[in-house]
């Protein structure tokens, strides 16, 4: 869903950040998503000539928004306890391809952002999973599963 963010728009969803006093674009809510615009590119390229077989759509609000999770024969949520969600943006923000960001200040937008639009939205969302994979299991050993699960979908 990355792709579909709307942080370019001026009625963009947005947070003041209580560490600095700068308004700043909150990524971890429905609003900061055009689902709209991703249901509608689901439905075209499910019509496209070449249209693929199977269309994996990841992100971080999709089971959350009805419009999209319509469209999904089988709905996947990831969980991974807070902990570990919590070491993982650290690592990923700090790297110099994120622009390395300072430590208090990931830490701050997570305590004022994602930890809340993970209780609010993400975790909610689960109960429209059709199944529910650990975030931190053996990926060698359930992608086949899943594999196998999307293939016996489509007849394979």
């Amino acid at each position: 869903m990355d792709r579909y963010q709307r942080q370019d728009e001026k009625d963009r969803p947005e947070i003041v950040f209580s560490m600095t006093g700068e308004t700043m674009f909150d990524w971890n809510t429905p609003e900061s998503f055009d689902t709209h615009r991703l249901a509608g590119d689901i439905d075209a390229a499910g019509k496209r000539s070449d249209a693929p077989s199977v269309l994996l759509v990841e992100g971080l609000m999709v089971l959350h928004a009805e419009e999209v999770r319509a469209k999904l024969n089988l709905g996947i949520f990831v969980e991974l306890e807070a902990d570990e969600r919590v070491l993982r943006r650290m690592l990923r923000n700090m790297s110099p391809e994120r622009g390395s960001q300072a430590p208090h200040f990931i830490a701050g937008y997570y305590r004022q952002s994602a930890r809340v639009g993970h209780a609010r939205f993400v975790e909610p969302s689960r109960v429209h999973a059709d199944l529910i994979v650990r975030g931190d299991a053996d990926f060698d050993r359930i992608a086949p599963m899943i594999a196998a699960m999307v293939k016996a979908m489509h007849g394979y």
